[in-house]
C-alpha cells in the first residue's frame, strides 16, 4: 500500500492550498510576536530605567509607537489574508476534491464500485471531506504557526541567554516523545472508529431503504437490533479513542507547561547569583507565552488530526486506484467477440472460459435462468468491467486498447429498473447527448412514445421528477430511458429486460418505442419472456456462467435442450384458468 505524507493526507492531495493558508497564518502570528517584543523593549526602557535610577527615554518610546503602527497594519492584513486563504482553501479542497473523486469513480471498473458498500463510498465523498474541511479551515493553519513561531522565538531568545532558552524548552521533547510512542496505536484506533462509522452508515441506509419491507413483515425488532448494535459499536469505539488519547494528550500538555516551572527556577537561581538582570528574567517570562500556549494548542487538537489523517488516507487511496486502461479511438462498428472469457467477481467465476460472437447489425438475445451470467456478459461487452482471463474484441481489436469513455459512446442501455435523476424530464432525456436542443429532445420523446404523457404533466418537459423517477410509473420511466437512448443515437443497444415488468398497455407502448430504437443497430437483448425474442437473429442460452447452446428460435426448439425446456415452461401458464 502506498504511503502518504502527513500534509498530503490532511489536504486530500491539495497540499498547495494548505501551505498557503499556513504561511499566511504564520506571518500573522509573527507580527503578533513582534508586538510582544516591542512591548518588552518599551517596558525595559521605562520600568527598567526607573528601577536602575535612570531617566525614561521618551524619544525611544515614541519611536517604538511608530513601529507599532506598521506592525498592527501587517497583523490586520495578514490576518485577513490568512482567514480568506484558510476558509476559501478548505472549501476549495472539499469542492475540488469531491468533483475529482466523482470523476475518478466514473473511470473505475463497475466491479470495484459494486464491491464497496454504498455507505462506504458516500461516507468518503461527503463525511471524509467534511472532516478535512474542518481541519483545514480551523486547525492546520493555526497548528503550523503554533509549531513555527515557538521555534523562531526560541532561536531569537538564544541570543539573549542560551541557558534560560534551554530551560524554557527543556520539557518539550518529553511531551512530543509521549505522543510519538503511541502514534501507531492511535492510527489503529482511528481506523477502527472509521470502520465503525461506515458500518453504522451502511446499517442506517439499509434500514431506511428497506423500511416498508421491515414494517410489512413485522421485522422492526430484529432489524432495528442490527442498526442499534452498529450505533453502539460506533459509540464504544469513539469513546475508546477519545478516552485513550485524551489523557495522553493531557499529560503531554501538562509536561509542556511544566517548562515554565523549570525556567522560573533556573531564572530565579541565575537572578540571585547576578548572572541575569530582572528585566531579562521578566522578558523570558513574557516571551514564554509565545511558546507554551501554541504548543498546548498543538496537543489539544491532536485527536482531530488523527481523525482527519485517517479520512485523508481513505480519500487518497480511492483517488489513486488505477483507472481502466486504454487510449485508442474505438472503431465505428464491428462484431463483438468473446474469446475464452472468464470473469471473476468476489472470488466466484461468473463466466467460465466462454467464446461467443455478437454480430454487427443483428439482434442477439441472451436468455437463461437468473444468475446465469446474462447481465455480466453485457457489462463486459460495454466495458463496465474488464475480463479476468481471455479477451473481448471489437472489429478484431481488444477493447482494452480503447479509451473507456469514448468506447462507451458506442453503447446505449435501457434497464429494467430505469433510474432517473432528480431533474426535469427534459434534463433527464438530455443526458443522452450533451448540448441537445429542445427540439431534438422533443423529437426523441415523440419517437419513444412519451411525448403525450409529458405534455399532460403540470409543467410539461420542465416537470421535475423525484430521485430515481419515483413520481412516474414504470412504463413512463422506461419510455424516458428509451428517449434518452434515441437521443444518444449509439450504434449498439443493450436492452436489459426492458419490458419484463410492464403491464400489457405499457408494454405495447414501450415495445413500439424499442422498435424505433433498434432499427439498423447492433442489439443485445436480455429477456426472461422468451416470446419477446423469438424473432432474434441469434439467441445465446446461458446456464451457470457457461454457454449452454446458441442458434435461432427454431433451431433451439429442435435441439430439445435448455431453451426448449424454458420456452415450454413459459407456455404452460397461458392455459391456466380459474
Amino acid at each position: 500500500m502506498k504511503r502518504y505524507g502527513f500534509f498530503e493526507k490532511l489536504s486530500g492531495g491539495n497540499t498547495k492550498l494548505v501551505v498557503k493558508a499556513a504561511v499566511l497564518n504564520c506571518l500573522k502570528d509573527l507580527a503578533s510576536v513582534i508586538g510582544v517584543i516591542l512591548t518588552f523593549i518599551a517596558l525595559d526602557n521605562s520600568v527598567g530605567n526607573l528601577a536602575n535610577g535612570e531617566a525614561v527615554n521618551f524619544d525611544m518610546l515614541w519611536k517604538l509607537c511608530l513601529f507599532f503602527i506598521p506592525t498592527v497594519a501587517i497583523y490586520i492584513i495578514t490576518e485577513t489574508l490568512a482567514y480568506d486563504a484558510s476558509y476559501l482553501g478548505a472549501y476549495k479542497i472539499s469542492a475540488r476534491g469531491r468533483a475529482e473523486l466523482a470523476d475518478c469513480m466514473k473511470r473505475l471498473p463497475l466491479g470495484y464500485i459494486k464491491s464497496r458498500d454504498p455507505g462506504d463510498l458516500s461516507n468518503t465523498i461527503m463525511n471524509d471531506f467534511f472532516l478535512l474541511e474542518g481541519i483545514n479551515s480551523h486547525i492546520i493553519p493555526q497548528i503550523f504557526s503554533s509549531v513555527t513561531i515557538p521555534l523562531i522565538v526560541f532561536i531569537l531568545l538564544l541570543f539573549f541567554d542560551w541557558r534560560m532558552s534551554l530551560a524554557m524548552i527543556a520539557a518539550v521533547p518529553a511531551a512530543f516523545f509521549i505522543v510519538f510512542i503511541t502514534v501507531k496505536f492511535q492510527d489503529k484506533m482511528a481506523k477502527k472508529q472509521t470502520r465503525s462509522r461506515i458500518n453504522a452508515a451502511n446499517r442506517l441506509q439499509e434500514y431506511l431503504s428497506g423500511i416498508k419491507h421491515i414494517k410489512s413483515n413485522n421485522m422492526s425488532g430484529s432489524k432495528f437490533d442490527r442498526l442499534e448494535k452498529a450505533m453502539r459499536t460506533l459509540m464504544r469505539d469513539s469513546i475508546r479513542m477519545e478516552g485513550f488519547l485524551g489523557p495522553i494528550l493531557g499529560v503531554a500538555s501538562f509536561v509542556v507547561r511544566s517548562g515554565m516551572i523549570i525556567m522560573t527556577l533556573t531564572g530565579s537561581y541565575m537572578l540571585a547569583g547576578g548572572e541575569i538582570d530582572l528585566m531579562t528574567f521578566i522578558g523570558f517570562l513574557l516571551m514564554s507565552t509565545s511558546i507554551y500556549i501554541p504548543l498546548t494548542l498543538v496537543f489539544g487538537t491532536f485527536i482531530e488530526f488523527r481523525y482527519a489523517a485517517t479520512a485523508g488516507e481513505r480519500i487518497l487511496e480511492l483517488k489513486n486506484i488505477p483507472p481502466m486502461p486504454g487510449t485508442d479511438e474505438p472503431p465505428v462498428n464491428g462484431d463483438i467477440v468473446f474469446e475464452q472469457v472468464t470473469f471473476r467477481y468476489r472470488d466466484v467465476d461468473v463466466l467460465k472460459d466462454e467464446s461467443v460472437v455478437i454480430p454487427q447489425g443483428k439482434v442477439t438475445a441472451l436468455v437463461g435462468p437468473s444468475g446465469s451470467g446474462k447481465t455480466t456478459l453485457t457489462r463486459i461487452a460495454a466495458r463496465f468491467w474488464d475480463v479476468s482471463a481471455g479477451r473481448v474484441t471489437m472489429d478484431g481489436r481488444d477493447i482494452r486498447q480503447f479509451d473507456p469513455d469514448k468506447y462507451l459512446t458506442k453503447f446505449s442501455e435501457v434497464f429494467q429498473d430505469t433510474y432517473l435523476f432528480e431533474e426535469t424530464i427534459a434534463g433527464n432525456i438530455g443526458f443522452g447527448r450533451e448540448g441537445a436542443s429542445r427540439d431534438e429532445i422533443v423529437e426523441a420523446a415523440k419517437a419513444a412514445e412519451c411525448h403525450g404523457f409529458i405534455e399532460r404533466l403540470p409543467e410539461g418537459y420542465e416537470t421535475r421528477v423525484g430521485e430515481g423517477g419515483t413520481t412516474l410509473s414504470g412504463g413512463e420511466r422506461q419510455r424516458i430511458a428509451i428517449a434518452r437512448a434515441l437521443l444518444k443515437n449509439a450504434p449498439i443497444i443493450i436492452l436489459d429486460e426492458a419490458t419484463d415488468s410492464l403491464d400489457a398497455t405499457n408494454e405495447a407502448a414501450v415495445q413500439a418505442a424499442i422498435n424505433r430504437l433498434v432499427k439498423n443497430r447492433t442489439v443485445i437483448v436480455i429477456a426472461h419472456k422468451l416470446k419477446t425474442v423469438t424473432t432474434a437473429d441469434k439467441i445465446i442460452v446461458l446456464n451457470e456462467g457457461r454457454v449452454a447452446e446458441q442458434g435461432t428460435h427454431r433451431e433451439l426448439l429442435q435441439n430439445n435442450g435448455l431453451y426448449n425446456k424454458l420456452y415450454t415452461m413459459q407456455q404452460e401458464p397461458m392455459n391456466w384458468s380459474m
